[in-house]
């Protein structure tokens, strides 16, 4: 794989974080729609005043506004920036509300739920299996170089070499 492919994988990588972050986004924001609906509906306010209204459309031209899906590009660009600046700035990211701090939306907590059960309630272990594949070449390769004779371990010479080659084609016929 070149690095032509490793960039555009990459790139590809971004995409599908971003997209997986608008998708929790969004599932957050129908949560906390519905459970406003819930309660509406459960203390009965069926009239409201004209000033609700007048808000209530506001909130929907809001709503439609940020409903227009922005293109993966104009995402990554605004995210390249925002990195870049607190890259060169050495600004902290900015920090969430203590509102949010205190109640995790629920697509989070769903999404956790999911990966959790996925793996069967265990912490993942990507190290381990690297930790076992390393030991095992090494193990691997200390068996391998002791069974080669010690004369054999050192560097041969061009003319050694030459002569083995030989050796072993003649052999063959």
């Amino acid at each position: 794989m070149g690095t032509d492919e490793l960039t555009r994988i990459h790139e590809l990588a971004k995409r599908v974080t971003l997209l997986e972050k608008m998708v929790l986004r969004q599932q957050s924001r129908i949560d906390e729609l519905t459970q406003a609906l819930e309660v509406q509906h459960a203390a009965g306010a069926s009239t409201r005043p004209a000033q609700e209204r007048e808000d209530a459309k506001e909130r929907a031209a809001q709503e439609e506004a940020a409903r227009s899906v922005p293109s993966v590009s104009d995402l990554l660009d605004e995210e390249m920036k925002r990195e870049l600046a607190r890259a060169y700035t050495g600004a902290q990211p900015a920090k969430p509300s203590e509102k949010k701090l205190e109640k995790p939306p629920n697509a989070m907590q769903r999404a956790a739920g999911s990966y959790a059960r996925a793996g069967g309630g265990r912490e993942p272990a990507v190290n381990d299996q690297a930790k076992q594949t390393e030991a095992a070449r090494k193990k691997t390769a200390e068996a391998t170089l002791a069974g080669i004779p010690q004369h054999e371990l050192r560097e041969r010479t061009p003319e050694e070499r030459t002569a083995d080659f030989v050796r072993d084609y003649n052999a063959l016929y």
